[in-house]
């Protein structure tokens, strides 16, 4: 037993070192969800649940705090994504604005459809 348990106690500290998160359950009070657009197209489709499409492509999404982080690589590992894309993001209006938490000024923003 006290094996089991300091394997699960490394693998949750391995987990934490690697910046693994979990993905897939939706925002507090829902102002995601919903389609936006990039120059004319869909881009993003977020699901309630936490999952949507990125380009078509299937994701896992999750937002707290300002904070979307979404993983394009949703079948790898079950709820846990390897290297989620971390954005702050905003709302105003009709607009969905997500700045990168890793590259300052780079900035993007989408439409709601």
């Amino acid at each position: 037993m006290k094996k089991l348990f300091a394997l699960l106690f490394a693998l949750t500290m391995i987990v934490g070192l690697l910046g693994l998160t979990s993905c897939g359950s939706s925002d507090d009070n829902g102002t995601l969800i919903g389609t936006w657009r990039y120059s004319g197209s869909d881009f993003y489709v977020f699901n309630e649940g936490g999952t949507g499409t990125m380009l078509g492509m299937p994701i896992r999404w999750t937002a707290d705090n300002g904070i979307l982080s979404i993983c394009n690589t949703p079948g790898t590992c079950g709820n846990i994504c390897i290297a989620p894309a971390d954005w702050f993001y905003e709302i105003s209006g009709r607009n969905l604005t997500l700045d990168s938490t890793l590259i300052p000024g780079m900035s993007y923003t989408y439409r709601r459809r």
